[in-house]
């Protein structure tokens, strides 16, 4: 990922982008990159994996949310981290029925995140000269398993 002012390059790719569930042909995870925006500019990006059931009735339906349900609360339970660094994540949307498919997000994690020190009077060391607003962007290097932070300069101060 590359962040320069004003753009955002997002490399998302994922190979493959739909995993099988041996044993299971109904089953499969799909890989998506969600992208949040604020004033045109890319604040937030996600790598998400999605598990889903293909259901053919209501009874499939019913019993394929119960078990995705199940999951999820066998994971909380067991204290693995399912919400990203911004609240409830994705994962906060729960269990849920498209069409013939039952989903459940089950993995993500925050490949971008945005900072914005607001400068002002009270303006300390690191936080920019008074007046002025730092942006940092927060870009997870998955080759080396950290985030690299980088400053972006701004033309204009970011809206309130």
């Amino acid at each position: 990922m590359v962040v320069l002012a004003g753009t955002t390059y997002v490399n998302a790719a994922v190979v493959p982008r739909v995993r099988r569930t041996p044993g299971d042909p109904l089953t499969t995870r799909h890989h998506f990159v969600v992208v949040e925006l604020e004033g045109g500019e890319v604040v937030w990006v996600k790598d998400v994996w999605v598990k889903a059931v293909r259901v053919q009735d209501e009874a499939a339906a019913a019993e394929a949310l119960r078990a995705l349900e199940a999951e999820a609360a066998a994971e909380a339970g067991a204290g693995r981290e399912v919400a990203g660094e911004r609240g409830e994540g994705l994962q906060g949307a729960g269990v849920m029925r498209v069409g013939d498919i039952a989903v459940r997000v089950c993995e993500e994690r925050t490949v971008l995140s945005t900072v914005v020190a607001r400068g002002g009077a009270g303006a300390g060391e690191g936080q920019g000269k008074v007046g002025e607003d730092k942006v940092v962007k927060r870009v997870w290097n998955a080759g080396e398993g950290v985030y690299e932070e980088t400053e972006v300069k701004l033309q204009t101060p970011m809206p309130a």
